[in-house]
């Protein structure tokens, strides 16, 4: 449960650290049948009398493709290969963080049993309450979600966040009262950006597409199993671990390809979606490009198109005043019928504006994420753009809907999200065995 941040242009802004792959994924090419110089390749069926034949890689060739491709496996592995690793661990981690973050910190997370027979209170009043006991002006609020039974409360000038009781308005403590709400926040920063801000964003997505783009490829490629038996008992042996009577360096071997293969798509997959985040624009542009899709009118590109508040005076003439919290949410009540609101930030200075999401169901589960939001005028509530999930073009709902719980693992439920914990620890695993086999080859060279 990360520390939240002000919202950013896409539906989806790099989280305040958020980590946690698509490239074809085709065998190459099978040499013809007859490899023997003394027997000529095999005519096409349909090739007219006379046609010369296909000309079929020769050893060297073929020698020289399997070189080109273990060079680029292992240097990209031995580089990429690291931050991926990093990557993938923190992302398992952080995969069940919500169901973690409840247990291990009840205290804050969880509504007090003594007030649970009470009907929650209004979002206004929670705030108000908050206010009188903090003496300070509420800046954000972050509804109950995804396990958090409790308001999460931002106080003007003030770092720490505060818990409240949605019931009573009661504060129950801060964010720094709760080590594992920043234990998930630094695993989060970590699997984004190794906690080196925007440079950060782009080694991981650089990285996450060396993985999608050249280590499976070539893993692939290299792994393939060859030879002249059925091509069902080859990919049986090569999905296998010879674990009796094989030295450690087979059994390192075998351990190595088969992870790779048997985790190969789920990898491409996670690489991909998550380098989204490292790269938005330009992912955006692809994903409308492929499918054909206009830009999304709630994310124009260019800081110059985020929506402003112009300061102006009244019908007196008198300066209009910013709205409160409860005069905001009065004014948009009937914004998103059927939908649960989020998050609420207030504007920080004069020409800010007030940013306010909405979120379908507040429990974790499959499906996509639909999540409304509205940008509005701090003078009188009145939205200046807003983003509809159910009629926004199909490239904007594959990123802001669908690449979210892909990413995640939730978009089938408890089942995705173990498939997606479980394949952020492989790219850790081939990593070290990578660098085993790379290590025990370069063994004689070190002793000479």
């Amino acid at each position: 449960m990360a520390t939240a941040q002000r919202p950013a242009r896409r539906a989806h802004p790099r989280p305040a650290a958020g980590a946690p792959l698509e490239a074809p994924l085709g065998a190459p090419p099978h040499g013809p049948p007859h490899d023997s110089p003394n027997e000529p390749p095999n005519e096409p069926p349909n090739a007219p009398p006379g046609a010369p034949a296909p000309r079929a890689p020769t050893p060297a060739r073929r020698r020289a493709r399997r070189r080109l491709a273990v060079l680029l496996h292992l240097w990209v592995g031995l580089t990429a290969g690291l931050v991926v690793s990093v990557v993938g661990l923190t992302g398992s981690v952080y995969t069940f963080a919500p169901e973690l973050s409840a247990a291990l910190a009840p205290r804050l997370l969880r509504a007090p049993d003594a007030a649970r027979g009470r009907a929650p209170l209004a979002a206004p009043e929670v705030v108000r309450r908050v206010e009188a006991a903090a003496g300070a002006r509420v800046e954000s609020v972050q509804w109950p979600l995804r396990g958090r039974e409790t308001y999460w409360l931002k106080l003007a000038g003030r770092d720490a966040w505060v818990y409240a009781d949605p019931r009573t308005g009661a504060v129950l403590g801060t964010d720094r009262d709760a080590r594992v709400v920043r234990f998930f926040a630094w695993v989060l920063d970590v699997h984004t950006s190794l906690t080196l801000g925007d440079v950060g964003y782009v080694v991981t997505g650089t990285a996450s597409l060396a993985l999608a783009l050249v280590l499976v490829s070539t893993g692939l490629f290299l792994w393939w199993p060859r030879g002249g038996r059925p091509l069902g008992a080859r990919l049986r042996q090569g999905f296998a671990v010879r674990w009796r009577g094989a030295s450690a360096r087979r059994r390192t071997f075998d351990l190595h390809g088969a992870a790779g293969a048997w985790a190969g798509i789920p990898l491409v997959v996670l690489a991909v979606t998550g380098s989204y985040w490292s790269f938005p624009d330009v992912g955006q542009r692809l994903v409308d490009g492929v499918t054909g899709s206009a830009p999304s009118a709630a994310f124009p590109a260019g800081a110059e198109a985020e929506p402003r508040s112009v300061p102006r005076a009244g019908p007196d003439g008198r300066p209009l005043r910013a709205r409160t919290v409860a005069e905001v949410l009065a004014a948009t009540d009937t914004l998103f019928p059927g939908y649960a609101r989020r998050n609420l930030w207030m504007p920080a200075d004069r020409a800010g504006v007030v940013y306010l999401s909405w979120i379908r169901g507040t429990a974790v589960a499959a499906g996509g994420e639909y999540r409304p939001m509205a940008w509005l005028d701090q003078y009188d509530a009145r939205p200046l753009r807003v983003y509809d999930p159910e009629r926004a073009p199909l490239g904007t709902r594959l990123t802001n809907v669908w690449l979210p719980p892909v990413h995640f693992g939730e978009v089938g439920g408890t089942a995705t999200r173990v498939l997606v914990c479980a394949a952020g620890l492989v790219p850790a695993a081939l990593y070290v065995t990578g660098v085993l086999l790379w290590w025990r080859r370069r063994g004689p060279r070190r002793a000479t």
